[in-house]
């Protein structure tokens, strides 16, 4: 029986340049604010869609992926600075991630 304590947990993460990316949207439209620049709406589709596929590629059948594990109750935060990722609030680069867990010895 697949629980989350007989699984290996993997973390995919894909990389955001929001700062290069509002940088961008400003020469394109300088009317607009820092915030318009940096609006998820124009940005967050197109990288949870590489994840996904990232995701995907290494997914095995059987395997639990977690698209938002946040939604699941996972601190994420807490979660990758027990394994050395660290990530920031309000960064400049994004860190997007989906969980895979994985019944040992699979």
């Amino acid at each position: 029986m697949k629980t989350p304590w007989n699984c290996e947990w993997y973390a995919v993460i894909e990389e955001f340049d929001l700062k290069a990316h509002a940088y961008r949207m400003k020469g394109l439209y300088p009317w607009w604010t820092n915030r318009q620049c940096r609006n998820l709406l124009y940005w967050q589709g197109r990288v949870r869609s590489r994840l996904r596929k990232k995701t995907y590629d290494f997914f095995k059948p059987g395997d639990v992926i977690l698209e938002i594990p946040e939604a699941c109750g996972i601190n994420v935060f807490e979660t990758m600075a027990l394994v050395g990722v660290e990530l920031k609030r309000n960064p400049d680069v994004v860190k997007k991630i989906m969980m895979i867990g994985r019944e040992r010895g699979k």
